[in-house]
């Protein structure tokens, strides 16, 4: 039988792809837990609308979209990518 593993380190970036069956509640408890648990960058990817929104904390959050330019200071030093790449 195979069992489950979890990681027991936390990732420096979280990138959580939105589904159109995917419930509001359900997706805001995971970037929750994410940030609760220490992850210092969560990113929410909405294909449907071609927008990311980036969480630093519950309160810091940001919306991009079409040209807008995206860093992951200072996670990954040096990236940055406009939003229209990712679609």
């Amino acid at each position: 039988m195979r069992r489950k593993a979890f990681l027991e380190s936390v990732p420096d970036l979280a990138v959580e792809v939105l589904y159109p069956g995917d419930r509001p509640a359900f997706v805001s408890e995971k970037i929750r837990e994410f940030l609760e648990n220490g992850v210092p960058i969560v990113w929410l990817a909405d294909p449907d609308r071609k927008t990311v929104t980036e969480c630093r904390s519950l309160s810091e959050i940001k919306h991009y979209s079409g040209d807008d330019v995206i860093h992951v200071e200072p996670v990954l030093p040096g990236f940055s990518c406009s939003i229209s790449r990712f679609f």
